[in-house]
């Protein structure tokens, strides 16, 4: 079983190149990403809520539907 949120370091890949928690949080804000702060000041992101952003519905990849003959 996966933990409940994001660790730090998959924290810093999201946010990359950004490292500071204040500019963290600002652009997870900006991309509508829910978070909490921890009493640090880092943000705190639910696995659950990542989840759901990355699935991405078909109609917006780059698949096209197959056309029997």
């Amino acid at each position: 079983m996966s933990p409940t949120f994001l660790t730090m370091a998959e924290v810093d890949q999201l946010c990359h190149p950004l490292r500071q928690a204040a500019a963290q949080c600002r652009w997870l804000t900006a991309q509508g990403i829910p978070f909490r702060r921890s009493p640090g000041g880092r943000p705190l992101i639910l696995r659950a809520a990542v989840d759901q952003i990355v699935q991405v519905p078909t109609m917006f990849t780059n698949e096209q539907p197959e056309m029997g003959a």
